[in-house]
């Protein structure tokens, strides 16, 4: 007795040029350290709404980290959005999309979360074709933003004695200027900004009158 053997081909997810997904930054310039709001839009064009299996993705490190913020601010897909925030001096950021669903239209619906860049350059994302899964195939293009972070200068200090010439037991007031050579604000760091100045001890120690001691010591 012969014997008929069936297999079956296993199911593979093909690409649906009524599925898109597009990535954007907004704005697309920053100044170093200033969040931006990363944009993806869910576009559907079929006939029926779509739900997401999952996307996956790592922001570039060239030519610097970007990092995310820790969680999103937008989430019209009713997706579960884990964000791997990343650091500038670590590995970049990444997310893992899972759930949720894209109605018709387009946008069908949003996806927003912060960004941070601190390396000046352009820093070109690209979500390749087949990175959204979903019960109706996969994306069938790729698409790419860029965000370009401005360069940075650094902080200047200048310092006078007004009057700069005094006689034994004078008094003058020194002012210390600090000084932003760029066209945006400096925000400092995540630690609180400090200043250390140690006055002249020679020919004779300058010392800071009572009145202003503690305001100058705080500095």
């Amino acid at each position: 007795m012969g014997h008929l053997l069936i297999f079956h081909e296993p199911v593979v997810a093909a690409p649906n040029p009524d599925l898109a997904i597009l990535n954007a930054f907004v704005p697309t310039e920053s100044p170093p350290g200033d969040p931006v709001t990363y944009r993806l839009t869910f576009n559907n064009n079929t006939a029926a709404p779509v739900n997401i299996t999952s996307l996956n993705h790592t922001l570039p490190s060239s030519p610097g980290n970007l990092v995310f913020d820790a969680a999103a601010t937008t989430n019209t897909c009713g997706s579960t959005v884990n964000i791997t925030t990343g650091s500038a001096g670590g590995s970049t950021g990444s997310f893992a999309i899972t759930g949720g669903t894209i109605p018709v239209g387009a946008p069908g619906c949003i996806i927003e979360i912060p960004v941070r860049g601190f390396s000046a350059g352009n820093h070109n994302d690209t979500i390749p074709a087949g990175a959204l899964f979903t019960d109706a195939g996969e994306n069938q293009d790729p698409t790419a933003a860029t965000l370009q972070v401005d360069s940075s200068s650094p902080a200047t200090l200048n310092k006078s004695f007004a009057p700069n010439t005094i006689p034994g037991d004078g008094r003058s007031i020194v002012t210390i200027r600090i000084n932003n050579p760029n066209e945006y604000d400096l925000t400092g760091t995540t630690a609180t900004p400090t200043l250390t100045d140690d006055l002249p001890s020679s020919p004779f120690q300058l010392r800071l009158f009572p009145a202003f001691g503690d305001a100058m010591k705080n500095l």
